[in-house]
Order: C-alpha cells, then structure tokens, then sequence
C-alpha cells in the first residue's frame, strides 16, 4: 500500500476543476489525481536525476494501474471577489473559488494494491519533500509518504455505494505505454488541436460522505482583537530614494493605505491610518499610525518602511496594508515598489530594529522640524525664557513636545538634551523636504538635530515634532546610526 500525507498549512486549496471556468464558482475537491501525477512529474523535470527516468516511469505506471482512494478533511467551499486590471483604465470583477478546512488539516491520497521498490519509494520520498504548493502557488502544503495504514473515507463508487454521499467526478490518469509524454502535454496545445480532455487521463466518480462538508470552520472565525501594532515593507526598486526624501516616501505610504482600505470597505475611512475623525478634525494624543521610512543600512537610502500605530491595527486596516505594492508620486511618473515582510507586535522587534529598541540616549535619525515660529522681541533679538534659552526656540519645543507624550508614550524624564545642531546649510538639491504633497508650510519650516538623555531607558520608536507621524523628527538609540 502507498500512502501519501498532505498537510495543508494555510488551510486552503485552490483549484479549479478540469472542464470548468475559473469564474463559475467551483472548487476541485477532492483533489484530483490527474493534477497529482502532473506535479509530481513537474518535480522530476526540475529536480530529478536523467539516470533514474526509468524509475520514475515505472513509479507513474505502478500508481496510474490502481485507482486513488482518499482520506480527507471535514472542508467547506468558499470565494473571494476582487476586481483584476484590464488594460490601464478597465477592470473586471473576478472571483477566487477555494476550499476551506482547519490550518494544518491533512489529506491522504491512498493506493491500497500498489507496492514500490526501494528505489522507487526513495524517489517518490525525495520529491514529496521538494512540494511546496499544491493546486495554485497559494495553497501551501507540506507532503510526505508514510509507512502506516490509513483507512479511506471517499472512494470509487464503483467500488462501494455510500448512502447519504455526495458524488463527485474526478479526472484521474490512465495506465498507457506513453503515459509519461502524456503528463508533458501543454493545455494550450491541446486546446488547439480540439481536445476537451487530457490524452491518457479519464474521468472516475467518488463518493463523498455529507459528513465531512461543514459551515464555518474554526480557522475563520472572527477575532475581535488584534495583537499587531506594526507592518514592516522593503523597498526593492533601484535607485532607492534618499533620506532627505523621508516626508514623500511617508505621504505617498498613507495615501496608498488609505486608498487600500476605501477600496475594501467600500469607500470608509479609518481613524487610525489616516489621524482623522469622520468629520475631518485630526485626532489628538498622538494614537494614530506613524509611517516611518528608515535608512538600516546606513548608507543614505530609505531602504524599509515601517506603519505603527500604538492602539494596534484592526483585521481589515491590516489587509488594506498587506495590498500596497507600489507606491505612485501624483506630479511625475516616479514609483517605489514596496514588498510586505510582515506583521508584528512592536515588542518582537524591541533586539533587531533600532527605531524599536531600548535605550536611554537617542540621536536624531531624521531632523526635528518646528512646528511654530521661535518668538522674538520687536528689535530683532530671540526673547529668552528664565533658563535664557529662546521662547518657542527649537531646544524649547522638543522639551515641550517629550512632555506632552510622558503619559501617553510612559517616556521617562527627560535628563539633557544637547544643543540643537541645525542641519538645513547644505545645497538646495540635499535639503530634506519638509512640506507634504499639496500641503502649504506650517511653521518656519528649520530643522534641527538633537541628542536626548532620558532618566530611565526608553522603547521606541520616538517621533516627535512638525510631520513626527511622516517619518520627520525620528529618533534612534545612540550607536544605531
């Protein structure tokens, strides 16, 4: 007997039945034969050994000349729906057929008269352990062959009738001479020369217990909390912007995610991503989603992009900012392609990401921009307070700005912070851009660089200033930049 196990992590399969059009709302399930022996010999043609093709023949032969049982899952049959580009105006409304079952439910394809030799068995081995996907690339497997009896709940009816069972035709391979050539013909070219069907495959019906179809399987029930806080990108397009572009890179991020989330909810906003009430009036406390471009190799460029938000982010605000790709610039043909790494609590990143690290002395990463003009006298000169430091100066504004967020941020008390080092002297073409898109200037529009000394160590990130929640004013432990 041969037994193969499937385990399907992410608790979906994907595929569409032979005969059958991707939009008719169908499923393949069980999962048929025919698209097995076709994976299996997909495997062979990467991985496999010219020496060893006559074993592999012979594996396909033994396994085509008994009929597949199969062990399954209690599964459901679900969908999605989505839109998918049609030139560069049109859409067309599209929908993702597949069935559902627990995360890490198994499946077993079973041969109950077929016994392989040892060489056989340790090439069927060998390329179960190279099978990552079954169906579409989406449905994640793991495979492997097992060496113990597992008694079949669907199988042919031609061999037993079930009361009570559904009945399900499966396209499964037949034993010929040039069954192998067959399994290498493209669809396409069979489309063309008018065949309906694969050469050497036919049809078999199964019959399948109701018992193992079941309603809301508990993979999908709903969570109603969230524990990420954080969503972390790449940026993979070359040339990569530079640091002095942190402000764009952080804009063009929100508008991306908020575009994400509109499309999801059909046209809602979320306070979160955009730091706005419904009505339009801008939160307050400083709660909302921080998009922060970083440089983490030190070497100039924005390479990562990081989205926090310290309440956490919902189900749906997390899918909207699984979507974003590419981010566009409104005025020119620049884009910066993005690729999502994941999704974390911002604690899980406390030893590796510097923004999220712990640490009593921090560094500008990005500089400081004042939010409002320092305050001078009518002679011209800075009116200074009882420390003699200027009023509304950029050393009084960060000490404002950290005491204002000691109880929302738990930032311990401030100990020194250096004198401010202002860092906008250098060419036009190098200074940082401090005005977001189609934003006019608010405040003196000066940055300024700073070292902070907190009482006790701190986590990140800290933000703080004009712009803080679009990467400006960014801050990273001393040592890290």
């Amino acid at each position: 007997m041969v037994t193969i196990e499937i385990t399907f992590l992410t608790g979906r399969y994907h595929a569409t039945p032979w005969m059958r059009h991707v939009n008719e709302g169908a499923a393949e399930w069980p999962p048929s034969p025919w698209r097995f022996f076709r994976t299996l010999t997909a495997l062979w043609l990467r991985y496999g050994n010219k020496e060893e093709r006559a074993i592999f023949i012979s594996l396909l032969d033994k396994l085509a000349e008994d009929g597949t049982d199969f062990k399954l899952p209690q599964a459901n049959q679900s969908f999605t729906q989505h839109y998918m580009p049609q030139g560069k105006e049109n859409t067309k409304l599209v929908f993702d057929n597949f069935i559902t079952m627990e995360k890490g439910a198994k499946c077993y394809l079973i041969w109950k008269q077929v016994e392989l030799s040892f060489e056989e068995s340790a090439l069927l081995r060998d390329l179960l352990s190279k099978l990552n996907y079954f169906g579409r690339a989406e449905g994640w497997i793991e495979a492997k062959l097992i060496n113990y009896l597992v008694e079949p709940n669907v199988i042919r009816s031609k061999v037993k009738f079930i009361d009570n069972a559904e009945y399900k035709r499966v396209l499964i391979p037949k034993r010929t001479d040039d069954l192998y050539e067959n399994l290498l013909s493209e669809t396409s070219e069979l489309r063309k020369k008018g065949y309906l069907e694969p050469l050497g495959s036919t049809w078999e019906t199964y019959s399948l217990p109701q018992d193992l179809y079941r309603v809301n399987p508990r993979q999908y029930s709903v969570k109603t909390s969230i524990n990420y806080d954080v969503v972390r990108y790449a940026l993979v397009q070359k040339p990569k912007p530079s640091v002095t572009e942190t402000l764009l890179i952080a804009d063009l991020a929100r508008k991306a995610a908020l575009s994400q989330y509109g499309r999801l909810t059909g046209g809602e906003k979320s306070k979160t991503l955009s730091g706005k009430e419904s009505d339009g009036v801008v939160l307050k406390g400083h709660v909302h989603a921080y998009y922060l471009p970083t440089d983490e190799d030190r070497d100039g460029f924005i390479d990562h992009l990081t989205v926090y938000a310290p309440k956490g982010f919902t189900r749906q605000e997390l899918i909207a900012l699984s979507r974003i790709e590419v981010l566009k610039t409104p005025y020119a043909n620049w884009e910066f392609a993005l690729t999502l790494i994941g999704c974390w609590n911002h604690e899980e990143l406390s030893q590796h990401i510097p923004i999220f690290k712990k640490s009593n002395v921090w560094i500008s990463a990005t500089p400081f921009l004042l939010g409002r003009y320092p305050k001078f006298k009518r002679n011209g000169q800075p009116r200074l307070d009882q420390n003699k430091r200027q009023i509304d100066g950029a050393y009084d504004q960060l000490l404002k700005e950290l005491r204002l967020r000691q109880d929302v941020c738990n930032l311990a008390e401030v100990i020194d912070i250096s004198e401010p080092k202002y860092i906008s002297t250098r060419p036009a073409k190098h200074k940082y851009r401090f005005i977001r898109i189609g934003k006019s200037q608010v405040g003196p529009g000066v940055l300024y660089n700073f070292k902070i000394e907190f009482a006790q160590a701190i986590s990140g990130p800290l933000s703080v200033g004009a712009n803080c929640h679009f990467g400006l004013g960014s801050f990273v432990p001393d040592g890290d930049l």
